[in-house]
């Protein structure tokens, strides 16, 4: 059935400015669609730069996107560096806990052994969000992308899918599935894919 003029400027009116900047950026509509598109965001003072403001976002978005291969990463890969990632702040702490026990008293020795441990923990949860890869997964050529707009996870994601590591075994059986997925990665909405070369 064919959509009137009418019944457009009635759609195209309930619809918030920027679903309506996403029609245009699309460009896929008819002659009469896109003249009452036009019609509807002049109306709302919507100015031609703005416009193509929002069209060079978009591609530009597009282009970020396109930067990631969604070839799934192996098991193999994923394993090697998590391990890596769990070493990792161990080779840095590690010194350094030992140069407190060589020349601190005790109470300034725990406190040093609380706070390393407190930064290894963040570094667990929130390794994943800088622009997706930890030092494991940049070593290897991988990273962690969320789902609903395959862009790098982002902090708030790493924290989720990476404090269901202490569920240890029960996390990572979920990762034999097809889409090779840890239980974090089902909660916040994220894979592990490789990374595009060039």
């Amino acid at each position: 059935m064919k959509i009137t003029e009418d019944q457009l400027r009635k759609s195209y009116s309930q619809k918030e400015t920027e679903d309506l900047l996403e029609l245009q950026a699309c460009g896929h509509l008819t002659n009469t669609a896109q003249l009452v598109l036009d019609e509807e965001l002049r109306s709302r003072d919507v100015t031609e730069a703005e416009i193509e403001k929002y069209v060079i976002r978009k591609e530009e978005k597009t282009i970020q996107k396109n930067a990631i291969l969604t070839e799934i990463a192996s098991i193999e890969r994923r394993f090697t560096a998590y391990f890596i990632d769990l070493l990792f702040p161990l080779l840095i702490f590690l010194p350094i806990n030992y140069g407190a026990f060589m020349m601190f008293t005790q109470s300034t020795q725990e406190e040093i052994s609380k706070g390393s441990l407190l930064l290894w923990l963040g570094y667990i949860l929130f390794k994943d969000g800088f622009k997706g890869q930890s030092v494991g997964k940049r070593l290897f050529k991988i990273h962690v992308i969320e789902d609903s707009a395959s862009l790098p996870c982002s902090l708030p994601k790493s924290f989720i899918r990476n404090i269901t590591l202490w569920f240890g075994f029960f996390d990572w059986i979920f990762i034999l599935g097809k889409k090779r997925k840890r239980m974090g990665d089902h909660f916040a909405g994220t894979s592990v894919v490789n990374q595009r070369v060039g």
